[in-house]
């Protein structure tokens, strides 16, 4: 009895919740996905670990597969927890210790105290389980100093629980009852009533093997009275089930009889298999004491259709004892008749002595009812064969299907332990597929992405290279060409002094008519005009082919020391027929060292970045942008006035293909790229934003390249 009580105590006794409506739960499922999808399936898996563990095993495989697909770690360990209770719920140990340890792994790699504590906790289950008290106590205590530590006073009060599961099996009842004591006292504070009901039946059973059967009654009625106040049918099949271990412990075969049918009906009731296994297998055993075998085979056959395991063999002895102690009775009920018929015929001879004819008469009257009572007899005789032979039937045809339904359940688990394993495999090749498509997607992005830049930079190197040579002669000509006409002038205001001079006006009216048909002056002022303007150009249009050439080092693959400043402002050359109109650019440049760096892959950050602060300002704004130097490292900020980010944004932006522009607008690449390239030169790339508020980039870069 002691073994049955620490086996049926289920993980769930400590919180007692009511659950929540599995339809409600299926019908959020559809609408949503990502890590919110990942959340509602485990739900969905606890919710359905007892009622329908098929489904609960696919709803947690489904969330542990989807949180590998979405990189989402944390609920790895908590995944690996659920299944393993639920083979645990089905029988099958060594499946669940492979889902707990794992989940232990996960935890210490993690540094997840509170999945480790849990971990550990159901370790020390299993072993409680299958008898191995030590190591389950280990565990059990590990995890309690895990709970304490993290303040998870829930945790401990399950530990505790478990703590006395393994006492009781045990044998240390009182120990026990000192855990069990402490656990309730946690709930009771907690406002946790179901699970001080649970406690309670603990509590209940522990007193009852330390003889003490008063409390012990107490106990179990007190938990039955909080579950039926909770309206929890569930909780309220447990406390009944144990109430009639109580009774039948007690000798009240007919009370236990009452309480393990209650607890069969509530188990209906709320479609738990495991109060309808347990009840019927106590009332199975109950009948055949009794030897009330009809109803025994028929509460047999409904425990082994909700529980496939083995019949358990004391009760195949009971029965077959119970058939050969009826078998007795009724072969000395045929004795005792025969006694009597021997007493009738001794007194009949008594009397036939003074009576000659009338002892004639009875012994031939005598002789009658013998004969009669033979045939009677004989009748009987083989009434109890039929019979015998019935239950000999019986009995190897219960041994016969007890045989087929093992064979049938050694088969169904080696196919479940082979789909387990080929699930397993399967799991592990999409894992390696998805991990290499991830990859040659990213190595495909990062070649499109360069080849681009590298055409962009080898354009934008010829047009330069190109136009540096012509720039170069107007440049160089210009202010010759100024002094010339300078000189000329001052030769033909020589001429005009001359003139004045020596009176030879009147001689050259034709040149002073000239001279005022051409406006003469203005030719002059505007001659100025425009060399100044020809040379402003040239001057303007070498700044834009040195911006250019900056901009261009795309193809420059070795790291070397550069003024990001000149990057940054090539940059703004390129986008400057974007921003023009609309965005004011803010500049503050502080006094850096030159940045060890590939300048092309550097400014094509520069490129993508200040590209999305552009498209985010949806009519007009600002665009600020700050250099400093930090703790010996480039600090560079761009933020933008434009509409922001959300939070749930923000966690993804730097994820390969993650856009939140239309399709065919935006490839999801940019900044994906840029977060690499930061992390090839050691460096590191923040966002802050808020919606509404803007956002900013903020890049951090080491002066020196420190050699991997």
């Amino acid at each position: 009895m002691k073994k049955l009580v620490a086996i049926t105590v289920v993980f769930l006794s400590i919180n007692g919740s009511a659950q929540v409506n599995n339809d409600s739960l299926l019908i959020l499922l559809d609408s949503v996905s990502g890590t919110a999808r990942i959340t509602l399936l485990k739900e969905l898996c606890w919710e359905n670990r007892y009622s329908n563990p098929s489904d609960a095993i696919k709803y947690g495989l489904e969330a542990l597969s989807l949180t590998r697909e979405l990189g989402a770690t944390e609920h790895e360990a908590s995944i690996n927890n659920y299944l393993g209770v639920i083979q645990r719920n089905i029988g099958d140990h060594a499946t669940a210790l492979e889902y707990f340890f794992t989940a232990q792994g996960i935890s210490e790699a993690q540094n997840n105290m509170t999945d480790l504590a849990y971990a550990h906790n159901n370790i020390g289950d299993i072993y409680n389980l299958e008898g191995k008290y030590q190591e389950a106590l280990e565990n059990e205590f590990k995890a309690l100093t895990l709970f304490e530590e993290t303040g998870d006073s829930l945790g401990v009060s399950y530990c505790c629980h478990q703590i006395a599961l393994v006492f009781t099996n045990l044998e240390e009842h009182s120990r026990a009852l000192q855990y069990d004591e402490r656990s309730m006292n946690i709930r009771r504070s907690m406002g946790n009533m179901a699970g001080v009901a649970y406690s309670l039946i603990s509590i209940g059973m522990n007193h009852l093997s330390l003889g003490e059967i008063s409390e012990s009654l107490e106990s179990l009625r007190e938990s039955g009275a909080i579950f039926e106040e909770l309206g929890d049918h569930f909780g309220l099949a447990f406390s009944m089930h144990h109430l009639g271990i109580y009774y039948r412990e007690t000798g009240n075969h007919q009370e236990a009889i009452s309480y393990f049918t209650l607890a069969l009906e509530l188990g209906r009731e709320t479609d738990s298999p495991i109060r309808i296994r347990n009840a019927a297998q106590e009332l199975s055993e109950i009948y055949a004491e009794l030897g009330r075998f009809e109803e025994a085979y028929r509460m047999y056959i409904l425990f082994k259709e909700t529980y496939d395991s083995l019949y358990r063999e004391e009760n195949l002895v009971k029965l077959s004892q119970l058939v050969l102690r009826n078998e007795f009775e009724q072969r000395e009920l045929v004795q005792q008749a025969e006694i009597r018929r021997q007493k009738q015929v001794r007194n009949y001879f008594i009397l036939s002595l003074g009576l000659a004819v009338i002892v004639l008469i009875v012994l031939h009257s005598r002789f009658t009812v013998k004969r009669r009572a033979n045939i009677e007899l004989q009748q009987r005789n083989r009434d109890i064969e039929t019979q015998k032979e019935k239950l000999e039937e019986l009995y190897v045809s219960l041994r016969s299907k007890n045989d087929e339904l093992s064979q049938q359940y050694e088969e169904i688990a080696a196919q479940k332990d082979h789909l387990v394993l080929l699930n397993n495999q399967l799991e592990e090749q999409k894992r390696e597929l998805n991990e290499t498509l991830d990859a040659l997607r990213r190595a495909q992005s990062h070649l499109v992405q360069a080849e681009k830049m590298a055409s962009l930079g080898q354009v934008t190197a010829g047009v330069a290279h190109e136009l540096n040579n012509p720039l170069n002669f107007i440049c160089t000509s210009i202010k010759p060409l100024q002094r010339n006409v300078e000189d000329l002038l001052a030769i033909l205001t020589k001429y005009d002094s001359i003139i004045e001079k020596d009176k030879l006006s009147a001689r050259f009216n034709d040149v002073k008519a000239l001279k005022d048909e051409l406006d003469y002056k203005f030719l002059l002022n505007e001659t100025g005009s425009l060399l100044d303007g020809i040379y402003e150009g040239a001057s303007r249009s070498e700044h834009i082919v040195k911006d250019l050439r900056t901009f261009s080092r795309m193809d420059e693959n070795e790291f070397k020391g550069v003024n990001i400043h000149e990057g940054i402002d090539s940059t703004l050359l390129l986008l400057k027929h974007k921003v023009q109109g609309k965005i004011t650019i803010h500049k503050a440049y502080g006094k850096l060292q030159h940045v060890e760096c590939l300048p092309g892959k550097l400014n094509q950050v520069f490129m993508n970045i200040i590209t999305n602060s552009i498209l985010a300002i949806e009519e007009k704004g600002d665009i600020y942008i700050t250099t400093s130097s930090v703790d010996d490292k480039a600090r560079i900020s761009i933020r933008d006035t434009g509409k922001g980010m959300s939070r749930e944004i923000m966690e993804h932006i730097f994820e390969p293909f993650y856009t939140t522009r239309e399709v065919g607008k935006g490839t999801g690449l940019g900044l994906s790229i840029s977060y690499s390239i930061i992390e090839e030169h050691g460096g590191t790339i923040e966002v802050q934003s808020e919606p509404g508020a803007g956002s900013e980039f903020i890049i951090t870069l080491p002066f020196t390249r420190t050699e991997s």
